[in-house]
């Protein structure tokens, strides 16, 4: 039987849409879109309420997403309480709520051929090609690919290549470099005509997630038919083609995408390291 908790907050917590909005700056638009969707159905933020929405929405989502939901409930709760102990509290309480651990082994069903890809692009206008090559030749996740400068790309030269070094933001707020082919990079910038963002709309902003989301997606779907196909899922095979067919280090594979350790990517044997031909040559 699931004990009770009194994780109920005094006046209850109730949030307005200016204040869920403010979250994201904390949080992040992922957990920031679970607090809405939570109060969509809630009147107030309790141990029993979520038992509840947990359990509604592990009917039709992913043990993935039930995680990241709960994830997102904590966060939001320890961050609304400053008392140690009631923290303390709430670290019990949530851990006394089962979640299946998600499965994150990366099949074939996860990842896209190079051929696939290709088709992917010439099924694409000019700008939207840009976009899928880039996320498949760097393995950046869209929230790196969105956010990326001008000013954070130099030009570099290494083993007699010249490249462009670009700094990107990942998980944790960690800075890595990554590695863009000269050509590509002055292809992307002419294209766009891009003045601030290396990719930037007419408007001069940065594009949305949902908008690099649904044009992987609709290409994903020309070239294969039903199959959909995620940026993320171009990040996967990025990885799976140095990893396995290039025979590349996990320890240099894992560094390079930004994972805050070798585990999260695989239990590969740690040999060498990536060389800048590895890496432009997408």
């Amino acid at each position: 039987m699931q004990k009770k908790y009194n994780l109920t907050m005094n006046n209850k917590l109730m949030l307005t849409k200016r204040q869920i909005l403010d979250l994201e700056i904390v949080f992040g638009q992922a957990y920031t879109n679970v607090i809405r969707q939570y109060y969509k159905s809630n009147d107030s933020l309790t141990y029993e309420n979520i038992i509840k929405f947990l359990k509604e929405n592990k009917k039709t989502k992913s043990n993935s997403t039930i995680a990241i939901y709960k994830a997102a409930l904590k966060k939001l709760i320890k961050h609304k309480i400053k008392d140690l102990n009631k923290k303390a509290i709430i670290d019990t309480a949530f851990s006394e709520i089962k979640v299946t651990k998600p499965d994150k082994t990366i099949t074939k069903e996860k990842i896209v051929s190079k051929d696939t890809i290709n088709q992917m692009m010439k099924l694409s206008n000019e700008k939207n090609k840009l976009i899928i090559q880039t996320l498949y030749a760097t393995g950046l996740r869209v929230s790196e690919l969105i956010n990326i400068k001008k000013k954070d790309c130099k030009k570099t030269i290494e083993d007699n290549i010249t490249y462009m070094s670009v700094s990107v933001i990942g998980k944790g707020n960690k800075e890595r470099k990554i590695k863009l082919k000269i050509e590509l990079y002055y292809k992307i910038i002419n294209t766009f005509n891009s003045k601030i963002y290396l990719f930037e709309t007419k408007n001069k902003r940065a594009f949305t997630r949902q908008y690099i989301y649904k044009i992987v997606n609709t290409a994903g779907l020309k070239a294969l038919g039903t199959r959909q196909v995620h940026p993320h899922t171009l990040r996967h095979s990025f990885a799976t083609e140095l990893l396995i067919k290039d025979n590349k280090s996990l320890k240099a594979v894992s560094k390079y995408l930004g994972h805050s350790s070798t585990a999260i990517t695989s239990d590969f044997y740690i040999h060498d390291e990536l060389s800048i031909k590895d890496l432009i040559k997408f």
